[in-house]
Protein backbone atom coordinates (compact mmCIF):
# COMPACT_ATOMS: atom_id res chain seq x y z
CA UNK A 1 0.00 0.00 0.00
CA UNK A 2 1.39 3.68 -0.44
CA UNK A 3 1.45 5.72 1.99
CA UNK A 4 1.49 8.74 0.48
CA UNK A 5 -1.89 7.72 -0.78
CA UNK A 6 -3.47 6.54 2.62
CA UNK A 7 -2.26 9.92 3.89
CA UNK A 8 -3.61 12.35 1.41
CA UNK A 9 -7.47 11.84 2.79
CA UNK A 10 -6.44 12.46 6.48
CA UNK A 11 -4.12 15.27 5.62
CA UNK A 12 -7.61 16.65 3.22
CA UNK A 13 -9.81 16.54 6.09
CA UNK A 14 -7.10 17.98 8.32
CA UNK A 15 -6.50 20.99 5.84
CA UNK A 16 -10.34 21.03 5.35
CA UNK A 17 -10.92 21.27 9.35
CA UNK A 18 -8.18 23.62 9.76
CA UNK A 19 -9.69 26.11 7.17
CA UNK A 20 -13.09 25.69 8.62
CA UNK A 21 -11.50 26.83 11.82
CA UNK A 22 -9.90 30.22 10.18
CA UNK A 23 -13.81 30.96 9.21
CA UNK A 24 -14.82 29.73 12.35
CA UNK A 25 -12.65 32.27 14.07
CA UNK A 26 -13.75 35.42 11.84
CA UNK A 27 -17.09 34.65 11.78
CA UNK A 28 -16.87 34.02 16.10
CA UNK A 29 -14.80 37.64 16.21
CA UNK A 30 -17.49 38.92 13.72
CA UNK A 31 -20.23 38.40 15.90
CA UNK A 32 -19.04 39.36 19.07
CA UNK A 33 -17.91 42.66 17.47
CA UNK A 34 -22.30 43.02 16.34
CA UNK A 35 -22.95 42.07 19.58
CA UNK A 36 -20.71 44.95 21.07
CA UNK A 37 -21.95 47.22 18.67
CA UNK A 38 -25.57 46.16 19.04
CA UNK A 39 -25.46 46.74 23.05
CA UNK A 40 -23.37 50.17 22.79
CA UNK A 41 -26.05 51.30 20.53
CA UNK A 42 -28.64 50.09 22.80
CA UNK A 43 -26.77 51.69 25.87
CA UNK A 44 -26.44 55.16 23.93
CA UNK A 45 -30.27 54.94 23.34
CA UNK A 46 -31.16 54.12 27.35
CA UNK A 47 -28.63 57.10 28.15
CA UNK A 48 -30.19 59.53 25.57
CA UNK A 49 -33.67 58.57 26.96
CA UNK A 50 -32.63 58.96 30.48
CA UNK A 51 -32.79 62.97 29.92
CA UNK A 52 -36.22 62.91 28.06
CA UNK A 53 -37.35 60.50 30.97
CA UNK A 54 -36.27 62.65 33.17
CA UNK A 55 -37.45 65.80 31.37
CA UNK A 56 -41.01 64.20 31.27
CA UNK A 57 -40.87 63.48 34.89
CA UNK A 58 -39.75 67.16 35.35
CA UNK A 59 -42.70 68.49 33.26
CA UNK A 60 -45.42 66.57 35.24
CA UNK A 61 -44.46 67.47 38.78
CA UNK A 62 -44.09 71.30 36.83
CA UNK A 63 -48.01 70.63 35.97
CA UNK A 64 -48.63 69.68 39.29
CA UNK A 65 -47.35 72.41 40.69
CA UNK A 66 -48.88 74.89 38.80
CA UNK A 67 -52.39 73.37 39.32
CA UNK A 68 -51.84 73.02 42.75
CA UNK A 69 -50.77 76.60 42.94
CA UNK A 70 -53.88 77.81 41.27
CA UNK A 71 -56.17 76.33 43.17
CA UNK A 72 -54.93 78.01 46.55
CA UNK A 73 -55.16 81.62 45.40
CA UNK A 74 -58.45 81.10 46.31
CA UNK A 75 -58.65 79.73 49.60
CA UNK A 76 -57.14 81.66 53.23
CA UNK A 77 -53.84 81.40 54.30
CA UNK A 78 -54.27 77.72 56.06
CA UNK A 79 -54.88 76.10 52.75
CA UNK A 80 -51.84 78.46 51.29
CA UNK A 81 -50.11 76.52 53.76
CA UNK A 82 -51.67 72.85 52.76
CA UNK A 83 -50.32 73.51 49.07
CA UNK A 84 -46.70 74.75 49.81
CA UNK A 85 -46.55 71.54 52.42
CA UNK A 86 -47.87 69.71 48.94
CA UNK A 87 -45.64 71.27 46.85
CA UNK A 88 -42.85 70.17 49.08
CA UNK A 89 -43.95 66.47 49.15
CA UNK A 90 -44.28 66.75 45.64
CA UNK A 91 -40.53 67.81 44.70
CA UNK A 92 -39.41 64.76 46.98
CA UNK A 93 -41.70 62.45 45.21
CA UNK A 94 -39.96 63.61 42.29
CA UNK A 95 -36.52 63.13 43.58
CA UNK A 96 -37.53 59.75 44.53
CA UNK A 97 -38.92 58.94 40.70
CA UNK A 98 -35.87 60.54 39.26
CA UNK A 99 -33.39 58.10 41.40
CA UNK A 100 -35.55 54.77 40.55
CA UNK A 101 -35.92 56.14 36.91
CA UNK A 102 -31.95 56.31 37.30
CA UNK A 103 -31.35 53.16 38.85
CA UNK A 104 -34.11 51.37 36.41
CA UNK A 105 -31.64 53.02 33.73
CA UNK A 106 -28.88 51.33 35.34
CA UNK A 107 -30.24 48.44 36.06
CA UNK A 108 -30.98 47.81 32.72
CA UNK A 109 -27.79 48.78 31.57
CA UNK A 110 -26.03 46.01 34.22
CA UNK A 111 -28.40 43.46 32.59
CA UNK A 112 -27.28 43.95 29.46
CA UNK A 113 -23.75 44.15 30.22
CA UNK A 114 -24.62 41.11 31.96
CA UNK A 115 -26.16 39.20 28.23
CA UNK A 116 -23.27 39.70 26.71
CA UNK A 117 -20.77 38.66 29.13
CA UNK A 118 -23.40 35.58 29.13
CA UNK A 119 -23.31 35.58 25.24
CA UNK A 120 -19.58 36.02 24.73
CA UNK A 121 -19.33 32.77 27.39
CA UNK A 122 -21.46 30.40 25.68
CA UNK A 123 -19.80 31.68 22.70
CA UNK A 124 -16.18 30.93 23.96
CA UNK A 125 -17.46 27.78 25.05
CA UNK A 126 -18.93 26.85 22.01
CA UNK A 127 -15.70 27.30 19.74
CA UNK A 128 -13.64 25.94 21.98
CA UNK A 129 -15.64 22.54 21.27
CA UNK A 130 -15.74 23.55 17.73
CA UNK A 131 -12.06 24.26 17.74
CA UNK A 132 -11.13 20.98 19.28
CA UNK A 133 -12.60 18.58 16.45
CA UNK A 134 -10.93 17.27 13.92
CA UNK A 135 -14.41 15.76 11.74
CA UNK A 136 -15.92 18.00 9.68
CA UNK A 137 -19.65 16.58 10.14
CA UNK A 138 -19.04 17.26 13.73
CA UNK A 139 -17.39 20.78 12.83
CA UNK A 140 -20.72 21.70 10.94
CA UNK A 141 -22.90 20.82 13.44
CA UNK A 142 -21.03 22.80 16.39
CA UNK A 143 -20.79 25.36 13.67
CA UNK A 144 -24.56 25.44 13.10
CA UNK A 145 -25.23 24.98 16.66
CA UNK A 146 -23.41 28.30 17.85
CA UNK A 147 -25.35 30.49 20.53
CA UNK A 148 -27.00 33.57 18.69
CA UNK A 149 -26.75 37.14 20.59
CA UNK A 150 -29.26 38.60 22.28
CA UNK A 151 -31.52 40.63 21.13
CA UNK A 152 -31.99 44.37 22.10
CA UNK A 153 -35.17 45.97 21.97
CA UNK A 154 -36.26 49.96 22.13
CA UNK A 155 -36.60 50.65 25.95
CA UNK A 156 -39.98 51.49 27.71
CA UNK A 157 -38.83 54.36 30.28
CA UNK A 158 -42.05 53.58 32.24
CA UNK A 159 -42.29 49.73 31.96
CA UNK A 160 -38.02 49.72 33.58
CA UNK A 161 -39.57 51.49 35.86
CA UNK A 162 -42.28 49.72 37.02
CA UNK A 163 -39.83 46.40 36.97
CA UNK A 164 -37.16 48.00 38.95
CA UNK A 165 -39.95 48.63 41.28
CA UNK A 166 -41.21 45.00 41.46
CA UNK A 167 -37.25 43.76 41.33
CA UNK A 168 -37.18 46.24 44.74
CA UNK A 169 -40.10 45.35 46.31
CA UNK A 170 -39.11 41.12 45.91
CA UNK A 171 -35.51 41.65 46.90
CA UNK A 172 -36.72 43.40 50.00
CA UNK A 173 -39.98 41.83 51.20
CA UNK A 174 -39.39 41.54 55.16
CA UNK A 175 -38.06 45.63 55.00
CA UNK A 176 -41.53 46.13 52.99
CA UNK A 177 -43.58 44.19 55.79
CA UNK A 178 -41.57 46.04 58.74
CA UNK A 179 -42.38 49.54 57.05
CA UNK A 180 -45.95 48.80 56.90
CA UNK A 181 -46.07 47.62 59.99
CA UNK A 182 -48.04 44.30 61.44
CA UNK A 183 -51.17 43.22 59.79
CA UNK A 184 -54.20 42.61 61.85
Amino acid sequence: MNNTAAGRPKQFLFDLAQAMRVTAEAERQATINQCQENAKAYIELLQSQTNGGSASLQQAAVTDISTLRSRSKARMDKTRQETEQRIAQRYELLEQELEEYAAAIEGEIERIQDRVQAFETALARSFGELMETTDPSEFAYLAEHMPEPPPFVEPDSATLVQEFRLRREQATPSQTEAESGPEE
